[in-house]
């Protein structure tokens, strides 16, 4: 479990920093960079959700066994 814990975090301040930069008038403004960070964004998302599914699957495999 620690390591999924590890992972979300790791991931969580990954989609921070791509935020910030996106939020950047010279990121927003052009078109191709937006898309290349908003491209990231979606893959670490997915990376989330998957990451999120696994740590709720071994939570409920722990309570199974207490």
């Amino acid at each position: 479990m620690a390591d999924l814990e590890k992972q979300l975090d790791t991931l969580g301040k990954k989609k921070t920093a791509i935020e910030t930069e996106m939020s950047k008038p010279a990121i927003y403004n052009d078109p191709i960079k937006a898309a290349d960070y908003q491209s990231q964004l979606e893959q670490i998302d997915g990376q989330i959700s998957t990451t999120e599914n696994d740590w709720e699957q071994k939570s409920l495999q722990l309570e199974d066994i207490s």
